[in-house]
């Protein structure tokens, strides 16, 4: 104040003195101005200014902890728990809504009991814990927190739900097998006091279902109690549905078997079903019925001299005084017929029986691997695959062999590759292969190579060799020049050696340019390799694929033992899919022996050397028919010199030859019945 004062005068003092020759009007502005600014700010520094603002924050939202969501308990008078909110100025009360109806509107910050919830509040953890003291009902409810402040502005937690359990579950029985049934937990009066007979008019039933409801999502334990058996132990979970059911594997016939239950809820409740007892019926043959019934009982009376007697049930009796004994007609208990199983043969059908010879074969098993196939064989997995396993079974042989194949020629992978791989694994062969692949210095097939056929340097497509060397027809050019390669690590082509003078060029091919004049395509080609160098034998991989494709081949051992195998997962577990399987080798059977039948007169040549001997030794032969699918080249071993042919030919010209032996082109005129004998010249 006194800083503006003096400020004042001096401003005053300076304007008097530099406007001393103005008006007085303009001195008495100026002085009004200055004494303004002066005297306002003084007053200004001792004014109060108050303002009310309106609180408009809500608090934090509830954090729920307590029943967690989506949870099970098994008390009626739950306790609520959640984690405390805070506000930017005070916190007011709580709110607590269950079902979405507001129960406790007004639940204050602090501890606090009255009769209808208890309060605690954890200032440590800043928690809060109600326990309601009304009973809430069995069945699910959502709750949630509302906080609120002193400004009214409130702000609710999520809403979360649970469910409210506490009576033990409810199993009841209501059919097994081919017998409906009510058998419930809650009454034991319901258990029948005798076995429970099934499949008794069924001479193949056994594997009964048992069907049941119950508790949502309870687990059950079945405990199977066999004479003599292992006891069989099951856990299944009920569906949400609350239905429950569970396949029995084959049981034993004509035995007393105990079934026991052990039910168990979501929060552990527990309820037991014990000594349910069923049999399963065996059948005879031929069927009988025997008729059973009791005696007539029969009733003995004392005779006492009293004015009456009444005797039961017998009748009643009224003596006289000559004591005569008048009793009236003794009744007789009525039986109905029963049938009971009787007859010669019992019939056990054919998968029981495979059933009974595994379990024999699973006990001589050491106990540790028993028990691990026993329980692998009652697993769910187990069920679900053994209705297919002999169809799976041959699809990962089929793929095992495929790869196995693919493998070798993956440089040429293609339709024309898989399409050549699916050819030589087919069980009926879709080809006539006439032409022959062998190795030169042993005389034995060259299996599994390419051979290819180029026009210049472009190749037209290729065929494999199968397990007798022999490879299909190509689409020979007409036109062009061509020639064929054999192409494989394990042979190589061509050899180097003069062709024997008296072997037409296609009966040693030596990758010559062919065309349609010098090829004779009724005539089969007939083409030497020899082993890659220093090779003394097949690579183990290459035996490996050379034994998957035998195997395709379907030997009569293995064919045999495929179609078994699969004949029994068929009459044990059933199966559209193990079925399919048995056909399948069951087709391939047939073909094989319509084979043999067709086959069964064997057109044999004799083969001597110049002494007459029979020679002994593999041969190269090649047939010429009329017809293409007449001619075959074939790597054939003489037995005593005599030389099957594969075909019965009304007309043919032979070549047969060896490294050491030459048997030059004979005309063979087999229609004629008289089979010739031909002499295997010697080379030098």
């Amino acid at each position: 104040m006194m800083k503006n004062l003096q400020w004042f005068k001096n401003l005053s003092k300076k304007s008097l003195s530099a406007a001393s020759q103005q008006s007085s009007v303009k001195r008495s502005v100026i002085f009004g101005l200055c004494l303004f600014l002066s005297v306002v700010p003084a007053r200004a520094a001792n004014v109060t200014v108050s303002a009310v603002v309106s609180d408009i924050i809500p608090p934090s939202a509830p954090i729920l902890i307590s029943p967690e969501n989506n949870s099970f308990i098994n008390n009626n008078k739950p306790t609520f728990k959640w984690y405390e909110s805070v506000d930017d100025t005070l916190l007011s009360h709580y709110a607590l809504y269950v079902d979405d109806q507001l129960i406790f509107g007004n639940i204050p910050l602090s501890s606090v009991e009255n009769s209808d919830y208890n309060l605690q509040y954890d200032a440590l953890n800043g928690t809060y814990s109600l326990t309601i003291k009304t009973t809430l009902s069995d069945a699910q409810h959502s709750w949630r927190v509302v906080a609120y402040d002193y400004g009214g502005n409130s702000n609710t937690s999520d809403t979360w739900r649970f469910t409210i359990d506490t009576l033990t579950p409810l199993f009841t029985i209501n059919q097994i097998g081919d017998v409906q049934l009510s058998i419930s937990s809650n009454n034991l009066s319901s258990i029948p006091s005798s076995p429970i007979i099934l499949f008794a008019n069924d001479a193949n039933g056994n594997e009964p279902i048992i069907l049941a409801t119950s508790e949502a999502d309870s687990s059950v334990q079945l405990t199977v109690t066999i004479p003599s058996d292992p006891t069989q132990n099951f856990t299944v979970n009920v569906g949400s549905d609350g239905k429950f059911e569970l396949q029995l594997g084959i049981l034993p016939r004509d035995v007393d078997i105990r079934l026991d239950f052990l039910i168990t809820d979501r929060v552990g409740h527990v309820s037991v079903l014990e000594d349910v007892y069923i049999r399963i019926s065996l059948q005879y043959w031929p069927p009988t019925t025997t008729v059973t019934s009791s005696p007539t009982p029969s009733t003995t009376v004392p005779v006492t001299p009293t004015p009456s007697t009444s005797v039961t049930p017998s009748g009643s009796i009224t003596p006289t005084t000559s004591l005569t004994l008048t009793p009236t007609p003794t009744p007789t208990t009525e039986i109905s017929p029963t049938a009971e199983p009787s007859g010669i043969v019992p019939i056990i059908p054919p998968r029981e029986i495979i059933h009974e010879a595994t379990q024999e074969l699973t006990e001589l098993l050491p106990e540790s691997i028993a028990q691990l196939m026993e329980k692998w064989f009652g697993s769910k997995l187990w069920q679900d695959l053994s209705k297919s396993i002999a169809l799976y079974l041959l699809l990962i042989f089929y793929l095992l062999v495929i790869i196995l194949l693919i493998s070798k020629f993956f440089g040429s992978l293609g339709k024309n590759l898989l399409q050549q791989v699916a050819y030589l694994i087919w069980p009926w062969q879709p080809q006539h292969r006439p032409h022959l692949v062998f190795e030169y210095s042993e005389t034995i097939v060259s299996p599994l190579v390419k051979v290819e056929l180029f026009i210049g340097q472009v190749s037209q497509g290729f065929h494999l060799s199968d397990l007798r060397g022999n490879f299909a027809d190509f689409d020979w050019p007409r036109s062009s020049d061509f020639y064929l390669k054999v192409i494989d690590n394990n042979f190589y082509f061509p050899i180097g050696v003069d062709k024997p003078l008296e072997l037409g060029a296609q009966l040693f091919y030596q990758q010559e340019a062919l065309n349609s004049k010098s090829h004779q395509s009724n005539w089969p080609l007939v083409i030497p390799t020899l082993r890659a160098k220093g090779q003394t034998r097949l690579p183990v991989i290459e035996q490996v694929r050379l034994f998957a494709l035998y195997l395709s081949s379907y030997p009569w051992w293995f064919l045999s033992l495929s179609f078994v195998v699969s004949l029994l997962f068929s009459l044990r577990f059933g199966g559209l899919a193990n079925y399919l399987a048995s056909i399948f080798y069951l087709t391939v059977l047939t073909h094989r022996f319509l084979a043999l039948y067709r086959n069964r007169y064997k057109r044999v040549l004799s083969i001597v050397d110049g002494g007459g001997r029979g020679v002994v030794a593999d041969l190269v032969c090649s047939l010429q028919g009329e017809q293409i699918n007449a001619s075959q080249a074939w790597l054939a071993q003489t037995e005593d010199g005599q030389l099957i042919l594969p075909v019965a030919l009304p007309l043919a010209m032979l070549s047969s030859f060896s490294r050491k032996h030459v048997i030059q082109q004979i005309d063979l005129r087999l229609a004629t019945g008289k089979i010739p004998t031909l002499l295997l010249h010697e080379i030098d």
